[in-house]
């Protein structure tokens, strides 16, 4: 009896040894309970209330007096840049103002491409076909939204005016695959160098390195030459994948792709650097990467594009590290873009990286 009664008060000193060793961190409060808490509240105000919305549509046209039967469907209202805009819902439901910009085909292909469109409505003898990928959401969501009023009809089920789009390059997920690829570059980064390098200091590790007749840089670079080769073997998975299953190619330069890649491992490694520079709390870690890898996961067009967002705000989004790489890798991938387009995306992105790692690298703590 007394032997269980020892064990039992045992596991609750234990037990508050452990709560006591966490909550005593003001760090670890902020980011295990309050940082959780600051995102949602700020996803739910970016989403739950956006009860307007714009979406583009590619608009191409056989005979110029079909827009004049656009405008009188529905609510047009006026666009700055003359584009017809059909706004359908209302403020209970919500409002969606489809905005159609005319252009013609080698246009709308780069359009669907970035992303920037998902739907295309073709004019032929003033009936409406609809291009878009049945497997990109927002395409399919809005065809279903727009074409019972453009054929004034409620059967939304009639796929006779639909064209749909296999055409390597504006599929959804040629769209997807330089997204994904330019964000695992980004996780396996942070998680791998970041993280790992909190994780050792709090275990004093990196103070038992310090002590060994090393130099403190050589550390660093032995990190990122791992990081950099398992980075490279991820990549290589991605693309083989996406090649022999979805018959996706390069269509632009290598060596532009090359570059570009290695210009995201350096700004991504130099925020690593940042990032991991003082803290030795695990939980403090872990809030501070989910803070600079969450955004732009969201934010960047990874999974759906960025132009879906407020106009206000997309030159902010197009700033983001994730945001440049995965445009500039889509641009290589899908448009065919050469290395003179990238160069500028490589610069920037090798010039965040090195700032980033010289502040880090100053202000670096070992133990």
């Amino acid at each position: 009896m007394h032997k269980i009664m020892g064990m039992t008060r045992s596991f609750w000193q234990l037990v508050s040894i452990e709560f006591l060793s966490f909550f005593r961190e003001p760090g670890a409060l902020f980011w295990s309970f309050l940082f959780p808490v600051a995102m949602a509240w700020g996803l739910g105000i970016a989403f739950s209330s956006r009860m307007e919305m714009n979406k583009n549509v590619g608009l191409i046209l056989a005979h110029p007096s079909y827009a004049d039967s656009l405008r009188t469907i529905g609510n047009d209202s006026a666009d700055p840049d003359s584009t017809i805009v059909l706004t359908i819902g209302n403020k209970s439901s919500g409002i969606i103002h489809f905005r159609f910009r005319q252009t013609n085909w080698e246009e709308a292909s780069i359009l669907l491409k970035r992303g920037t469109i998902s739907l295309v409505v073709e004019e032929q003898d003033y009936k409406p076909l609809f291009h878009f990928d049945p497997q990109n959401s927002e395409g399919k969501l809005a065809y279903l939204q727009i074409e019972p009023l453009l054929n004034k009809r409620e059967d939304v089920y009639d796929r006779k005016e639909i064209s749909i789009i296999r055409q390597k390059g504006i599929r959804y997920i040629d769209f997807l695959i330089p997204g994904i690829l330019a964000m695992n570059l980004m996780m396996s980064i942070m998680w791998g160098i970041s993280y790992t390098m909190i994780e050792r200091r709090s275990k004093k590790l990196l103070r038992r390195m310090v002590a060994t007749p090393m130099k403190k840089t050589v550390y660093l670079y032995a990190q990122f030459f791992a990081r950099f080769v398992l980075c490279v073997l991820e990549a290589v998975i991605i693309m083989s994948f996406a090649y022999y299953y979805f018959g996706i190619t390069v269509e632009g330069s290598l060596i532009a792709l090359i570059l570009l890649f290695i210009a995201g491992f350096i700004a991504f490694s130099g925020f690593s650097v940042l990032i991991s520079s003082r803290t030795s709390n695990t939980y403090i870690g872990n809030g501070m990467i989910n803070f600079f890898v969450m955004p732009m996961m969201l934010l960047s067009g990874i999974y759906f594009s960025y132009h879906n967002f407020p106009d206000a705000v997309i030159p902010y989004i197009q700033m983001l590290p994730l945001t440049i790489l995965a445009d500039h890798f889509r641009a290589v991938f899908i448009e065919g873009a050469g290395l003179v387009q990238s160069l500028k995306a490589i610069g920037v992105l090798a010039l965040l990286g090195i700032v980033a790692f010289s502040i880090g690298l100053r202000i670096f703590k070992w133990y």
